[in-house]
């Protein structure tokens, strides 16, 4: 129950027969083989890297070749075999299933979800599995399942890279949303993958993320900013636009008082004094009307209104002067 070579160098010939389309020598080939495959468990020493990227490899072809004979076969053997001995024969077959189905991975989906409840610490399948989650935008969970991956098996450079990588496509999917703070967090992620490695390359990428992220915060706050401001420009336009009606009105009513007033019976001196007192009142008016409408200033400190507590005084003296 331990790897032996000659896993690599038949799966190798089995995949030259395949690509030569001599189908029924590898259909027989392959029969021969997963009977004698025999692995054991899931270990990252007993599983070789080899060997791995061969399955990887035949996996690949079926992308055009037809599988179905394949499938079959594993299928019938998947039915009779022990739970240990299964588990590479699973690994192979979920290979040929993803790569087969190449129009809908929903098929794939569910068969890597069944081997992660079966066998949980095989990195394998949740480094599979991050591919479909990732192809279905769901970024959070796809850099889950590649991290764990890369946690159980972290000398793997494939783990590691992927678990790099979609962090990186997570990373550009928050920023394009805005969420500059859980962008951060997956940053944090990126940081925790290359730690224990000098890996300039990506070290690099992720200074060049980190200024990106710094960018975006910046633009994002000036973009909340903009309605904050748009508002009180159209405030400020408003409270203009009340206090020059405020004056206009005045003007009209003074001009319309006056008019009265001249064709009245009343003497020169009445009618001065009637005037002088509406212009108090109108000045008065338009002058609270410019404090109410149009003051961002604290109010003791405005000269507005000291000029109205002075129209108001003026006014009481009008009144006590001429016994109004």
């Amino acid at each position: 129950m331990s790897y032996k070579t000659e896993y690599l160098t038949k799966l190798n010939n089995i995949v030259d027969l395949i690509k030569n389309d001599k189908n029924a020598e590898a259909i027989a080939e392959f029969n021969i083989y997963v009977d004698a495959l025999d692995m054991g468990e899931y270990s990252s020493m007993e599983w070789n890297q080899g060997w791995r990227e061969k399955v990887y490899e035949f996996g690949r072809i079926f992308e055009e070749k037809d599988a179905a004979q394949f499938i079959s076969l594993i299928n019938g053997f998947l039915n009779k075999g022990d739970f240990q001995k299964n588990e590479a024969v699973q690994f192979i077959r979920s290979e040929i299933i993803w790569n087969y189905f190449t129009s809908d991975k929903t098929y794939a989906a569910d068969i890597l979800r069944g081997l992660i409840k079966k066998y949980p610490c095989n990195p394998e399948f949740h480094h599979s599995y991050s591919h479909f989650l990732e192809n279905k935008e769901n970024y959070g969970s796809s850099v889950e399942e590649a991290f764990l991956a890369f946690k159980i098996e972290p000398n793997n450079q494939t783990f590691y890279e992927n678990a790099f990588n979609k962090c990186k496509s997570c990373f550009d999917h928050l920023l394009l949303k805005g969420k500059t703070e859980e962008a951060g967090k997956i940053i944090g992620k990126m940081r925790d993958i290359v730690r224990l490695r000098k890996d300039i390359a990506f070290n690099n990428i992720i200074a060049v993320l980190g200024d990106r992220l710094v960018d975006h915060t910046i633009i994002n706050k000036r973009v909340k900013e903009i309605p904050e401001i748009a508002q009180k420009i159209v405030d400020k336009s408003q409270g203009k636009l009340i206090e020059i009606m405020g004056f206009l009105v005045a003007i009209l009513g003074f001009a319309f008082i006056s008019i009265n007033l001249a064709i009245s019976s009343l003497n020169f001196e009445e009618i001065l004094l009637i005037m002088l007192g509406m212009g108090l009142i109108l000045s008065f008016f338009a002058t609270l009307i410019s404090i109410l409408f149009h003051s961002n200033k604290v109010l003791h400190k405005e000269s507005r209104v000291w000029l109205l507590v002075t129209l108001i005084i003026l006014f009481i003296i009008f009144m006590c002067k001429y016994k109004v």
